[in-house]
């Protein structure tokens, strides 16, 4: 049966692949990507949970060892040595279902072990004076930690048995069974124990207020910043220009624009292969890093377009620094292949003080039309925006939106 059934799989796959489309393949390269990613966070959450899960078996383990030597030599309790020394051989059963890949039940009889342990001990032996019960307090925390993708009404039951266990610990007692324990160290012990429970659930709720805000920030970088160069990209960068523009204007003072575009940035791509394009791109995003002052914002604007902000930074100041530039993409080739490759850019400059009333997106595309004019004037130059140059149509909703409008070479 299981022969037939691969027979029929790899007859299905072979006809399915013996002349695929291009969007047919391309469904299936975007497919197995996805499937590859879904697999590489899979194994990352079951290596972490792995890792919790063996922490929450040993600790509970080490926890009763310590209490049976305790039970038996300090209070002379055998019964109450032999519960707790039973539930270290309970506890430690726990790493059988880790190790043969049963994390979820490791989870759950380890998170049900602990709440019962503590119910019975509690009840039995050293009673709700000395304030084990606030245990089961931590147990909705450990819930959420260790049972990462149960389902939340599996996740919700074993909260209403800790909280079960708790009310019985809290409200039951049986006095065959109990140690006799000086009040002063019940008192101790009440105390400790409480100070425990909130300092482990201040920690927990400070991990996850962390993870949250690490978690946050990572993805608002990615969201706003240029994979490849590490720059900001468009999104971000006109975004800015605006917040960055009304600024400005409010306090009177300049801001420039520099749009540059990479000449013949099809050919490198074509004659040495995409990853020569991604190492010129890096190279020039390393040149703007460099040249660039603290305060000027530069990003990937487009394929082979980057956008610089520049406050408090007039026209010819924004000529000499982006004639600068220029000049050093020029005498410091790029090692292509064994090859030096010059890589020389078109530069287009605008600034507010020659557009007083313009937003944002007028300024841009004014910059925009000093690059058209520096690529029809031969490439490798700088050109300033002509202020009696005439206004084009430019869309503020398509440039929120990031529209790409990459230079033709």
């Amino acid at each position: 049966m299981v022969t037939l059934s691969a027979c029929i799989c790899l007859t299905l796959s072979q006809d399915m692949f013996a002349n695929p489309s291009p969007a047919h393949s391309n469904t299936i390269q975007s497919s197995l990507i996805q499937k590859h990613l879904a697999d590489e966070e899979d194994e990352f959450d079951r290596h972490y949970q792995r890792k919790v899960c063996q922490v929450i078996a040993l600790i509970p383990a080490l926890v009763s060892a310590i209490y049976a030597a305790l039970l038996w030599n300090l209070f002379y309790s055998g019964w109450g040595a032999l519960f707790d020394l039973l539930f270290v051989f309970l506890h430690l059963s726990s790493f059988y279902l880790i190790n043969s890949g049963r994390l979820s039940a490791a989870a759950y009889w380890t998170l049900c072990l602990a709440s019962v342990q503590v119910a019975v001990g509690v009840t039995l032996f050293v009673g709700p004076e000395t304030g084990f019960q606030y245990y089961l307090l931590c147990l909705p925390v450990a819930v959420y930690l260790v049972l990462l993708r149960e389902p939340a009404w599996r996740k919700f039951l074993v909260v209403i048995l800790g909280f079960i266990m708790f009310t019985i610990s809290e409200r039951s007692t049986v006095q065959g069974f109990r140690v006799e324990i000086p009040s002063e160290m019940k008192s101790l012990m009440y105390y400790g124990n409480l100070t425990i429970v909130l300092l482990v659930n201040f920690f927990c709720v400070k991990f996850f207020a962390e993870e949250a805000r690490s978690s946050y920030r990572q993805q608002k970088r990615l969201l706003l910043s240029d994979g490849l160069t590490g720059l900001s990209n468009r999104r971000y960068i006109v975004e800015f220009a605006y917040k960055l523009l009304a600024l400005c204007k409010r306090y009177q003072h300049p801001i420039s624009v520099i749009i540059l575009d990479l000449d013949h940035f099809k050919q490198v791509n074509d004659r040495y292969g995409h990853h020569a394009g991604d190492d010129a791109l890096q190279h020039v995003a390393e040149c703007l890093r460099l040249n660039l002052r603290d305060s000027d914002v530069a990003a990937r604007y487009g394929g082979e377009e980057f956008l610089i902000l520049m406050p408090e930074t007039e026209l010819y100041t924004a000529e000499e620094i982006a004639e600068r530039i220029r000049q050093e993409l020029f005498n410091k080739p790029l090692q292509i292949q064994d090859e030096s490759v010059s890589i020389t850019a078109s530069f287009g400059i605008s600034c507010s003080d020659q557009f007083p009333d313009c937003d944002a997106a007028h300024l841009i595309k004014q910059a925009d039309i000093a690059l058209y004019q520096a690529k029809n004037a031969g490439r490798n130059c700088v050109r300033l925006a002509d202020r009696a140059a005439p206004t084009a149509d430019w869309s503020v909703s398509g440039l929120a939106l990031g529209t790409e409008n990459s230079q033709e070479e």
